[in-house]
């Protein structure tokens, strides 16, 4: 792989739904964080080096998953 790794991202919606993003590609939509949490971490472990996030609407940004290089 020439970069870095693959970022994962899920984002907090105003209406309590979470949008899941590989890079900047919006890959599905979610209406708990469950839901969003376990497609991108199902994804990100095809996708090694990955790190999955969770940004929410009040401003935290946490770490849900990190998978390193095989």
């Amino acid at each position: 792989m020439s970069h870095g790794g693959w970022f994962f991202r899920l984002i907090e919606q105003d209406d309590g739904s979470w949008h899941f993003y590989r890079g900047l590609s919006l890959q599905s939509r979610h209406t708990t964080l469950d839901d969003a949490r376990t497609r991108a971490v199902t994804m990100a472990e095809d996708y090694r080096p990955s790190t999955v996030f969770s940004h929410h609407l009040d401003g935290r940004i946490d770490t849900v998953a990190t998978f390193a290089a095989e």
